[in-house]
């Protein structure tokens, strides 16, 4: 696959997280994505199979738990954390909070 693809495969996993997130075994889940996205999937079960990235995974969770992080993506405008978007008041809060950061 090329470079770019890495933020195609990224992104829907983003996007279908709901329905991965519970599965016990998710190798052939990210494989069968990869081929619907257009993608080689070879290699994506043994990468996952090996754990040649877990180490890396497991110590970047364990950060972002002492870090009261618990959800991805998590936000931060300098040291301020936007908890929410969801509302227009919520973003120009943080486009606010932006601005005086930058100052």
């Amino acid at each position: 696959n090329r470079p770019q693809d890495f933020w195609t495969f990224h992104d829907a996993l983003f996007a279908r997280q709901t329905t991965w997130a519970g599965l016990g075994d998710v190798a052939p889940y990210f494989a069968r994505l990869a081929r619907e996205l257009g993608l080689s999937n070879d290699g994506v079960a043994a990468c996952l199979n090996e754990g040649r990235y877990t180490r890396t995974v497991q110590n970047a969770a364990s950060a972002a738990l002492e870090l009261g992080l618990n959800s991805t993506p998590s936000v931060f405008v300098g040291p301020y954390r936007v908890t929410r978007l969801d509302t227009l008041q919520e973003y120009d809060k943080a486009i606010g909070r932006l601005e005086a950061f930058a100052r």
